[in-house]
């Protein structure tokens, strides 16, 4: 019989939560147990625990026991964007959730934002914790200013103390902008490229200032070597607007849900 990790001693029973689910519940402390794969067809997440290759990299030790091993569990975060931790036994891949947790998952299934991979909305939104690498040297203040940040996604981004503006790897601002490319027509806008005395935070290239897109006004850094980008303060905003009308809705939306499936969040039929 299997044990609540956090009452020791109280027999976990059996309890029906869905149509297709049965999982392991405490009567004393309402806590739940999930099996491997439970997890994913409560929520139909294709992952029980969705983005789990880069959460588990960010567990600590947990004082509870797994149930069905009987092995220290680690605590994580459930998803990158959600508040909501949760225990979580390497060994067998089962999923601990404390009392009140499981409308609290509920929730996280049903709503869609929580699950969207949008690094323009992330980037303003959410505190960043700086990461271990050192800082760059912004093109517009020429100090280092530029600090690179892990979104709660996974996502790099650099991001100037002084200007407010951001450095964007190759394939980051497409990422960002929901496109497929990090330019919605790269080739129609090359022609306007002015070669520029800024340098490049990553490889010390020369950057070029250039049209982001053909129908706008809107002008960038780019490198042409490494494939970075800078855009000044507020400038992101800008880009997430060109790129809505720079593809068809249902282009983006085969596209973000691929994403999603990727990362364990969606369930491809």
């Amino acid at each position: 019989m299997k044990k609540c990790p956090n009452c020791n001693e109280t027999d976990l029973i059996a309890q029906k939560i869905s149509a297709s689910v049965e999982v392991d519940a405490c009567p004393k402390c309402g806590g739940v147990w999930f099996e491997k794969g439970e997890v994913g067809d409560f929520t139909n997440f294709a992952k029980d625990i969705p983005d789990i290759a880069r959460l588990a990299k960010e567990a600590k030790a947990s004082a509870k026991k797994c149930p069905q091993c009987l092995i220290s569990m680690k605590e994580m975060k459930y998803t990158g964007s959600s508040q909501l931790m949760i225990d979580y036994c390497e060994a067998c891949n089962g999923v601990w959730f404390d009392g009140g947790e499981l409308g609290e998952l509920k929730n996280i299934a049903g709503k869609l934002e929580d699950v969207k991979l949008r690094i323009s909305r992330e980037v303003w939104n959410l505190r960043f914790s700086l990461h271990q690498r050192s800082a760059l040297t912004c093109p517009k203040c020429k100090e280092k200013t530029l600090h690179t940040f892990n979104t709660s996604e996974g996502v790099t981004v650099d991001l100037c103390d002084k200007c407010r503006g951001m450095w964007m790897d190759r394939g980051e601002t497409a990422r960002a902008a929901e496109l497929e490319t990090d330019f919605p027509d790269y080739r129609a806008v090359a022609q306007t490229a002015v070669l520029t005395s800024l340098v490049c935070p990553s490889c010390s290239n020369k950057l070029h200032t250039m049209k982001y897109s053909p129908k706008s006004d809107l002008m960038i850094e780019y490198c042409q070597k490494c494939g970075g980008m800078f855009l000044d303060a507020g400038e992101m905003a800008k880009v997430e607007t060109i790129s809505a009308n720079a593809e068809s809705a249902g282009k983006k939306l085969v596209r973000c849900l691929k994403q999603m499936h990727d990362e364990g969040y969606v369930k491809l039929m």
